[in-house]
């Protein structure tokens, strides 16, 4: 459905639109274990957790993600008041 692949950010644009998340007051999310998807997040707008999977720590911090876990296992979501949803990472992460 998107003409240029990551880093463009036209995916994770495109899913923002769709979920209906366009505002810049939408907070969104974005899980990459890529450079390359972690600058299109990045240039999406969104908070991007890095996680260790097929690239280096190294790699995920100069792309720009904003923390960096070792997988999905470190990360909680819980349900906020207002059916806000919170992350929470362990404590370890970047």
């Amino acid at each position: 459905m998107v003409q240029t692949g990551k880093p463009s950010p036209e995916g994770y644009l495109l899913g923002r639109e769709q979920l209906g998340v366009t505002e810049p007051l939408h907070q969104v999310v974005v899980f990459e274990d890529a450079a390359a998807g972690v600058r299109a997040g990045k240039a999406a707008g969104a908070a991007v957790i890095g996680v260790l999977e097929t690239h280096s720590r190294e790699a995920l911090e100069a792309s720009g993600a904003d923390y960096i876990v070792k997988g999905l296992h470190e990360v909680r979501i819980r349900q906020g008041e207002n059916g806000k949803m919170t992350l929470e990472l362990q404590s370890d992460a970047f």
